[in-house]
């Protein structure tokens, strides 16, 4: 499989199951399958990952009824599909079934549920490896909605040295409760997102949080009347069409790098922060995978390690 893993848990997956793995390289190709199997598709999850104008070429496939269909489907045989319940495909012809569960949502369960124990996970799963065997059950990778490629997966990357002196709880958040408070360049004691943001500062950028909770609530950067004005409605467009939304400021921005830094003739990138143990997320690699094939934006991370 043509594919370049970030992770080694990711790796461990791909290979332990490739062999359940189904490519398409498009839609087209995906809608060929159906046609060529005589498959009917009765039934799809919220991932509709193929564009619009190719929802008349699947009409007459298409059994929308999704919720009573699994139950239906469900209810003896595939206990263990229940976290796949809205994002695999199931086809049917005749009394030959098949659910295809997208590679990227498979990983991301798997990583969520096992983290490095495949072993662990192959017993548990129990009847729904054997479904796999058996050729019932298909992990399928659309590359042209997937954003799995071979392309180069260096990141730009800038380090800095700040003394650690200790840690923030930041109740608000969910995902995150604590953060290492540094000193300063100034000597001022701030947590590392903040610092990121001075460094910037000190080199002539505006920078500012893609994402803050205040009062329970998240704002994101295209609040900002300042960024409203210097960022491209190419580039929002793409944001849109990644968080699958209409409206232009109601992101969630999941997986998105903290800062968002421009400059005075209104260049922007995106910055990622970490500190000396923090890795990347699943949600940010997914993130760094999307911007390759389809954000485009410069991207960076600023590493900020302990002086000691």
């Amino acid at each position: 499989m043509n594919i370049k893993p970030f992770s080694k848990i990711e790796l461990a997956i791909i290979n332990k199951f490739s062999k359940y793995i189904i490519e398409f390289n498009n839609n087209t190709e995906f809608l060929e399958y159906i046609k060529k199997n005589k498959f009917k598709v009765e039934a799809f999850g919220l991932n509709k990952w193929w564009p619009s104008k190719y929802y008349n070429q699947i009409e007459k496939y298409l059994f929308y009824d999704f919720k009573e269909k699994y139950r239906l489907i469900n209810k003896n045989k595939f206990k263990i599909l229940s976290d796949f319940e809205y994002i695999a495909i199931f086809l049917k012809k005749k009394s030959k079934e098949l659910w295809l569960l997208p590679l990227d949502e498979f990983i991301r369960w798997v990583d969520n549920s096992y983290k490095t124990n495949i072993d662990k996970l192959i017993i548990e799963m129990g009847s729904f490896n054997n479904k796999l065997m058996n050729k019932e059950v298909m992990i399928y990778l659309n590359r042209e909605s997937m954003n799995y490629d071979v392309s180069n997966q260096n990141i730009n990357t800038d380090k800095i040295y700040r003394k650690y002196v200790g840690t923030k709880k930041f109740e608000e958040t969910s995902s995150e409760e604590t953060r290492i408070l540094v000193e300063g360049s100034d000597g001022t004691i701030r947590d590392i997102n903040q610092e990121a943001i001075h460094y910037f500062q000190e080199k002539g950028f505006w920078a500012v949080l893609t994402k803050e909770w205040r009062n329970n609530y998240l704002y994101n950067f295209f609040k900002k009347k300042e960024i409203a004005k210097i960022f491209k409605k190419s580039d929002l467009k793409k944001i849109q069409e990644k968080e699958r939304i209409e409206r232009p400021y109601q992101f969630s921005l999941t997986g998105f790098p903290d800062l968002f830094v421009w400059d005075t003739k209104g260049n922007y990138f995106f910055v990622e922060v970490k500190s000396e143990k923090d890795k990347l997320h699943r949600s940010q690699y997914e993130w760094i995978r999307w911007n390759n094939k389809k954000g485009k934006f410069n991207f960076k991370i600023l590493n900020i390690l302990d002086k000691k």
